[in-house]
């Protein structure tokens, strides 16, 4: 794989893990304050803020390993042939709803660039709403690969050599 594919890679993970470990520290020191009666009012947004692009982030990395959801147990049970079809009628069907889900968040990403966060009137609620379309982005992209390594009859992503080769 190219280098600058795995610097990125690896920045995405650390960036990913970053914003779920700022979410849960912006949502315990929000707890902590209010038990105090100093509540944080922007506490919720920012955790919000953080917790969208980790979620996005995280599904990229996940799949990027293949360590999304199958079931082995009835694939591998078929000829290799069966399977690579399979892999590439399911990472089809796939495609089909990230770009479905990257037009939509297009679009509220859009309409929502006049909305401002509750606790902080100078940041718009675009920027949550760009966690969708850039975590489909980058999930096309590793659904795109996926698809040549089964058409290539061989794995072209580390997540396929790391199960074995094997189909969604």
């Amino acid at each position: 794989m190219n280098e600058k594919w795995e610097l990125f890679y690896r920045i995405e993970e650390y960036a990913a893990a970053f914003l779920l470990l700022g979410a849960t520290l912006v949502i315990f020191f929000a707890a902590v304050f209010r038990s105090f009666d100093r509540p944080l009012n922007w506490s919720l947004d920012i955790a919000l803020f953080l917790f969208a692009w980790s979620v996005f982030l995280s599904a990229e990395v996940a799949m990027r390993k293949g360590n999304l959801v199958n079931v082995d147990f009835l694939v591998q049970r078929f000829p290799q042939l069966v399977q690579r079809i399979l892999g590439i009628v399911i990472y089809l069907i796939i495609l089909v709803f990230l770009a479905t889900l990257a037009g939509f968040g297009l679009y509220l990403s859009y309409i929502t660039r006049a909305r401002a966060f509750q606790g902080i009137p100078t940041f718009s609620y675009t920027w949550i709403t760009l966690s969708v379309p850039v975590g489909c982005a980058l999930c096309i992209i590793n659904c795109i690969r996926m698809i040549r390594g089964f058409l290539r009859n061989h794995p072209s992503d580390d997540s396929l050599a790391d199960r074995g080769g094997e189909a969604a």
